[in-house]
């Protein structure tokens, strides 16, 4: 689940990027007024729309962040997506419903992972019984012929 919960994190901030980068590039264009007496400057209101989509942007990274951290720390994993989709959602709304429901999903699957890592450890069916030992000198305990 922990790994589900990594790509589903990825994923959302993908989404975040991409919404926000559409965000920036959109209140960026309104900016920027081709008009007949050249080039005049936008509203307060567009200018507004860069910085918030691009601290939409840097939000979406973070979530990157906290998609790495899936595996060794869900749980601080999990509070950095809920973080990041709410600074989404305050700063770009609509454009950052996609990535909101990847971010929840992802932080859900990181909080209901496994309770212990089994990832990369061998377990074995064998009980805790005496263990055989090897002799040392590989394993051959007659002295070499010569």
């Amino acid at each position: 689940m922990r790994i589900g919960a990594l790509v589903l994190g990825l994923i959302g901030a993908v989404c975040g990027f991409v919404g926000g980068g559409a965000v920036a590039i959109v209140g960026g264009a309104a900016v920027l007024n081709f008009g007949e007496s050249g080039i005049t400057f936008g509203s307060e209101e567009s200018s507004v729309a860069v910085w918030r989509g691009m601290l939409a942007v840097l939000a979406s990274i973070v979530a990157a962040g906290g998609a790495f951290m899936a595996l060794n720390r869900p749980k601080a994993s999990a509070a950095v997506f809920i973080l990041t989709a709410g600074a989404g959602v305050y700063l770009i709304t609509v454009a950052y419903a996609v990535a909101v429901v990847f971010l929840v999903s992802a932080a859900l699957f990181a909080i209901c992972g496994n309770k212990h890592k089994s990832f990369g450890r061998r377990t074995s069916t064998a009980g805790p019984g005496p263990q055989r030992r090897r002799p040392a000198g590989g394993g051959n305990s007659k002295a070499p012929s010569r």
